[in-house]
Formats: C-alpha cells, sequence, structure tokens
C-alpha cells in the first residue's frame, strides 16, 4: 500500500486449547508461524476478535502496540484472518484520503479470503474427481469379473447381478432384479441348509459352501459361494455380497478323474489274476500237447486231449484279452 508499507500486515489465526496459534510469518516479528501463540483471555486484538467482538477493532497486536484491524472467521476451516495496520501509521495518510484507504485494506482483505475460498474448492473437486474414478473403477471390475457377483438389500432381494451371472443361470438383470436367490433353488437342499446359512450371515458373519442350483432352463448346476455382510456407517447391516463360481466343469473332471482310478484299479486287479492264470495255463497246454503227441492216432484218448487242448487254447486266448485290458499283454502270443 503507498504509504503502508512499514506495519501494515494479515496474520491467520488456529485456535489450540486455549490459545491461538499463527499460521503464518509476521512482517514485523519472525520467526511467528506455528511459535506465535496469544492467550484467548487476554487483550490482544486477535483474542477480542476470538472471543466476538465483530467489526473494526483498536487494541493492542501481538507486540503491544496500538493498532486497527478488521477480523473474519472462517468456521469450516477453524481459522481467523486478521488484517492490521499500527494506529500511528494509519491516521497519517487517513488524513489525507480515509476512503481509499479502508477500500484498499477492504480489497485486499476480499482477496485473500477469495484466494483461500478458490483453494479449497479446487482441492474439493479433485478429491471428487478421485473419488468418481475409483467407483468408476470398482464398477468396470465386477462387471468384468469372471466369477458371479450378486448384491442384495438386507432382506435379500436382488439389487445387482454381474454379466457372468446371466450367463450362468439364463436370467438376466431385469428378471432377477427384486427377487431373492431363492429362484435359483433346485431342491436338492433342505430347509436347515438354508436356515444356516441365513442365521451366519445375519449375525453378520461370513458364510462359505457349495449351492446346487437350477438354472432359469431347469438344469442343475453347482457352485462354490462366499456371501458377506456390508455394514454401513452406523455398524449395521445393509446389504450381502455374493461372490459365486461354476464348479460344475469341475466336477464333471472330478467325476472322470474317480472312474479313471477305478478303472485302473480293476485293471492292475485283472492283470495280476490274468498274469498268474496264464502261468497255470502254460503248464496244462504243455503237457496235453506233450500227451496227444505220445498218444496213438486211434487211442480212444486222442478226441479227449484235443478237447482239453481246445478248451487250453481259448482260456489261453481270454488270459490275454485280460492282459491286454490291463496293458500288461505279453509280447509272444500264448
Amino acid at each position: 500500500l503507498p504509504g503502508l508499507e512499514e506495519t501494515a500486515e494479515t496474520i491467520i489465526f488456529t485456535r489450540e486449547a486455549s490459545s491461538l496459534l499463527a499460521l503464518n510469518d509476521s512482517r514485523l516479528s519472525t520467526p511467528t508461524a506455528l511459535a506465535l501463540r496469544i492467550p484467548i483471555d487476554s487483550d490482544i486484538i486477535a483474542a477480542r476478535a476470538a472471543r466476538g467482538e465483530t467489526g473494526p477493532l483498536l487494541g493492542l497486536d501481538y507486540r503491544r502496540r496500538l493498532c486497527y484491524a478488521v477480523a473474519r472467521k472462517l468456521p469450516a476451516l477453524d481459522w481467523m484472518i486478521i488484517t492490521k495496520i499500527d494506529a500511528a501509521e494509519l491516521l497519517a495518510p487517513l488524513r489525507k484520503n480515509a476512503l481509499l484507504l479502508m477500500l484498499t485494506i477492504a480489497l485486499v482483505y476480499a482477496l485473500l479470503t477469495s484466494l483461500i475460498v478458490i483453494f479449497f474448492r479446487v482441492r474439493a473437486e479433485r478429491q471428487r474427481a478421485e473419488a468418481d474414478a475409483d467407483r468408476h473403477l470398482l464398477s468396470t471390475a465386477i462387471e468384468q469379473a469372471g466369477e458371479s457377483i450378486v448384491i442384495t438389500d438386507k432382506n435379500g432381494f436382488i439389487l445387482y447381478a454381474n454379466p457372468v451371472f446371466t450367463r450362468t443361470t439364463g436370467y438376466s438383470r431385469r428378471e432377477a432384479y427384486g427377487r431373492t436367490p431363492s429362484l435359483l433353488k433346485s431342491g436338492q437342499q433342505d430347509a436347515a441348509f438354508y436356515k444356516t446359512l441365513w442365521d451366519t450371515i445375519t449375525r453378520g458373519e461370513v458364510w462359505k459352501g457349495r449351492f446346487i442350483n437350477r438354472r432359469k432352463n431347469g438344469t442343475f448346476y453347482e457352485e462354490d459361494s462366499t456371501i458377506t455382510p456390508v455394514r454401513d456407517a452406523s455398524g449395521n447391516i445393509s446389504h450381502f455380497v455374493a461372490v459365486k463360481r461354476d464348479v460344475s466343469a469341475v466336477k464333471s473332471l472330478e467325476a472322470q478323474l474317480l472312474h479313471s482310478q477305478k478303472m485302473e484299479a480293476i485293471g492292475r486287479l485283472a492283470g495280476g489274476i490274468a498274469h498268474d492264470f496264464n502261468n497255470i495255463l502254460t503248464t496244462i497246454n504243455g503237457y496235453s500237447e506233450m500227451l496227444a503227441d505220445a498218444a496213438p492216432a486211434d487211442s480212444p484218448l486222442a478226441s479227449d486231449l484235443a478237447e482239453i487242448l481246445g478248451a487250453g487254447r481259448r482260456a489261453a486266448l481270454l488270459t490275454r484279452q485280460l492282459l491286454t485290458f490291463s496293458r500288461r499283454a505279453p509280447a509272444e502270443p500264448v
């Protein structure tokens, strides 16, 4: 300010317990930021303003100098802005141009207030934009998740279902909205199962388990599910979130593996029996061939030995088939 460069200054105070703490340095006494404290019950101008005095104030500043000052509170920030000037310096130019001086002070004060308001408004808008970006990311992640995600209210009525739910169950979002997940009941699980589930989540606990459900087309499928209660700011349950994964394909693979293991066990058993039986048949067939070669052609035993050899060869063929089944067939034919 022309002619007022020596003692005019603005200090921002905040209240801490029973005193006022300066947040910026003074032009006239440094350092003051976070160092200058004024008792709230003192006669200093800042303390009087903090106690509720309004309008232009005449009194002592922190240097115990007589000053004129104006004060403005910013309740949202718990700040108080004091703009002051020494009375001795103010009165000299005031005699010449009092109106210009007061207008200039008011403009400076208004400019400072506007800058503070703009700063916090910009910061609030930036925080809001970041929050919107976070919500968009979360929404996109849920929409594109590989599991079925269902959100219900505290009474179990469906409010949201992601695309995987639609692909798995055959029900569209519109068909599922406002209904309970009981529309998927297959009748394969009893009332006690669902009562245990409901008792668990209404106590605020997480439930994990496997459902046997029915699609819209009537086919059954199995899914692993985790249901989590969601609490509001007061700590009360407001919603439930279910994350579910169709395990029908996994169950089919498990059944195929079990069948394969059973067949392998049967094959090992059959192979062991066939191998031992094949050794016995080798002896029987060998002696039968020796007897047949030694017997005269017109002997009554020749036809009997031929029957024995035929039965032995058929038994050997059956034994080889068992060995082939068990993947333990010998390289040379019996």
